[in-house]
């Protein structure tokens, strides 16, 4: 992501923008499968809770640039379980 972009999290950037209800089923159960916790804390606080990340990052005990690479590590073990 964008430097400029980071700090940023909009309806645009929803797992779920545009896709079919039964795609939409599939990333919550390949979410609820992820085995490391904190990459489901992550997706789940950014698109369904609609937090900060700044804020996540701080109760997460990050700092940003890390809690950023967290999240990429998420969305790329995301993607794995979506299609193997």
């Amino acid at each position: 992501m964008e430097p400029e972009k980071m700090d940023r999290f909009s309806a645009e950037d929803s797992l779920f923008a545009g896709q079919p209800e039964q795609r939409q089923i599939a990333v919550w159960d390949a979410i609820e499968r992820m085995p490391n916790a904190r990459y489901r804390q992550v997706l789940t606080g950014l698109y369904c809770e609609r937090r900060s990340p700044e804020l996540l990052a701080a109760e997460m005990g990050v700092s940003l640039p890390n809690f950023y690479n967290l999240h990429r590590r998420a969305l790329n073990q995301l993607r794995t379980l979506l299609n193997p």
